[in-house]
């Protein structure tokens, strides 16, 4: 009788095969899309229903709003639109699956914003407290008392005790 270890060796030399462990091959990227020219950094990455792809563009050497670049969902270049209000420096995005808005994290704002996925207008949808903007410590309007580190770039909070 094979033993569990000789068991475990055969089942994944069978199994593995046929679940794409050549997912972890990186010889086989190929270019989707390239961005326009001044888009630089692409940072964080999301579909539509229809398949478009979009991108958001973290630049650090840059100025300016940042972009937001969408491909079709056979890598074409759509359109690469300016985010009205926003730092250069955008992060992550996603579309909210309740409303179907395009939300993109303005890390250099310390802003979520609501954006026009073919104008680029934008409003604030959720803005970070000013003690986690400024690297400061304050109390917020909730009476909590915040705690954001020398660099900005992380803060921790407390809820007041109704006991205390």
């Amino acid at each position: 009788m094979i033993d569990f270890s000789k068991r475990l060796i055969l089942a994944s030399l069978f199994v593995l095969p046929a679940f794409g462990v050549h997912a972890w091959d990186r010889t086989r990227a190929t270019v989707f899309g390239v961005l326009p020219d001044g888009a630089i950094n692409p940072e964080g990455i999301t579909a539509d229903a229809e398949g478009n792809i979009y991108a958001t563009t973290f630049g650090v050497t840059s100025s300016g709003p940042g972009h937001l670049v969408v491909f079709g969902p056979d890598g074409d270049l759509l359109r690469d639109v300016r985010v009205a209000g926003s730092s250069n420096l955008l992060l992550g995005l996603a579309f909210n699956p309740l409303t179907g808005d395009l939300l993109v994290l303005d890390f250099g704002n310390g802003k979520v914003l609501k954006v026009d996925p073919r104008t680029g207008a934008s409003r604030v949808f959720f803005a970070a407290p000013l003690a986690f903007r400024q690297g400061g410590r304050q109390r917020d309007s909730l009476d909590r008392r915040s705690t954001a580190q020398d660099d900005g770039l992380s803060s921790v909070w407390s809820q007041r005790s109704e006991l205390q």
